[in-house]
Order: structure tokens, then C-alpha cells, then sequence
């Protein structure tokens, strides 16, 4: 049971919703062991919401997409890449292919995050680069429900990869996207130039000593 206490030193934190549900856990378990004294807030948020939080100073760090270069007053450290992949029932005909094209998947409703998110405002706008329009049968802010809704047939869902978990292939069809889209860079985000607390350091650190890329996962 933690208790809050203005004395403590206090760290505020934003994250996707699926990396607070798949990803961080075990890292806020580890980083409440070893540093007790500290109060931790998480707050889960979209894309768009976690940027305004950062700027506003509202949030110590942020995980998520690698900002694009327009957003030049933000500092990045890279913890892991993932790689898009296609979620569809068991048995779908787009399993027949290991590399299906883009006109094939978007022949099917799909199942994406809602608009606020970076997946989606990516996936869209390449889209549309190949000229090219999807018909959206759902809008899940939890890839859990896409994963869910994908199972049970109501379209094709397009996610990241760090959002599979153990079991998810005997329940749904995954295939691999990177020969359409390039995998994507998550890491942890703040302002550059700002002066991060001892808290947020360490916090960093075991991100970092967590993350994929550092055990070789």
C-alpha cells in the first residue's frame, strides 16, 4: 500500500494504453522495489494527448513513436522497434500469402486504433500515398479488442508487434508486415533541454536494461 507524501520525490509518466498493459508492469515492478521512496503516476494516453502532455510539462517522459522531425523540442532515447503485423481469424484467405498485398488486405473491413493514434495517422496516410482507400469496420483504442474483434471475424486488424502475447497464435492468423511498412521506434520521449529529476533518470535506466534490445529478445 503506497501512501502519497509532498516530501517524496514524485515522477509522472504517459504511455500507450498497450504498452501500460503489455509492456510496463514489470518495469514499474522493478522500479518500485528498488526505489520505494518514490511516487509514480501513470497516465495512459493516445499519441496526440501524450505530446500535449510532455510539452505542458504535465509528464516527466513519454513512451512512445520516435517524434517526427518537426517536433525538434523533444529528446529521444530508443528502447525497442516493432514491426506491424496483420491479425485475421484462423484460416483467413489472406493467411495463403506470407507477404499479401496492400490492395488484398484493404479488400477486407479493418480494425484499427482510433485517430488520435500514431499507428492509425501512419497507416492512413500511407494509404493514401498509394492512392488507395480502407473501409475502417471498427475503432479500438485497446489492441486487445482488435485482437478479440479480429478472432471472431468482424474484419482484418493491423497493430505492433509487441502486442502479441503468448497463446495469440492459437486464436488469430498473424502475419508479418514489414515488406509494407517499415518497423517503428519506441522509446522514451522528453523535453530536450530539460532538466530531468533523479527520478526520471532512473526510471530511464531500467526502461533501457528492460528493454527487447538490451536482453535480446
Amino acid at each position: 500500500m503506497r501512501c502519497w507524501n509532498a516530501h517524496r520525490p514524485f515522477c509522472e509518466i504517459g504511455a500507450y494504453p498497450d504498452l501500460a498493459q503489455f509492456y510496463l508492469p514489470e518495469v514499474i515492478k522493478q522500479y518500485l522495489e528498488r526505489y520505494p521512496e518514490v511516487q509514480l503516476k501513470l497516465v495512459s494516453r493516445p499519441y496526440a494527448m501524450l505530446l500535449e502532455l510532455l510539452e505542458s510539462g504535465e509528464v516527466d517522459l513519454a513512451l512512445l513513436h520516435a517524434p517526427s522531425a518537426e517536433n525538434r523540442g523533444l529528446a529521444f532515447q530508443r528502447l525497442f522497434e516493432s514491426a506491424f503485423v496483420l491479425m485475421t481469424p484462423l484460416g483467413h484467405p489472406l493467411l495463403q500469402s506470407s507477404q499479401p498485398a496492400l490492395e488484398s488486405i484493404l479488400q477486407w473491413p479493418l480494425i484499427l486504433q482510433g485517430q488520435q493514434s500514431y499507428t492509425r495517422r501512419y497507416l492512413e496516410q500511407v494509404f493514401r500515398q498509394h492512392g488507395l482507400k480502407c473501409q475502417v469496420a471498427l475503432e479500438m483504442d485497446h489492441t486487445a479488442l482488435i485482437k478479440r474483434y479480429a478472432e471472431i471475424g468482424m474484419g482484418v486488424g493491423i497493430a505492433l508487434e509487441f502486442d502479441l502475447q503468448p497463446g495469440d497464435e492459437t486464436r488469430l492468423g498473424v502475419l508479418n508486415l514489414s515488406h509494407l511498412f517499415p518497423p517503428v521506434q519506441i522509446g522514451a520521449v522528453t523535453l530536450a533541454g530539460k532538466l530531468e529529476s533523479h527520478a526520471a533518470r532512473n526510471l530511464v535506466e531500467i526502461l533501457l536494461s528492460a528493454s527487447p534490445a538490451a536482453t535480446g529478445i
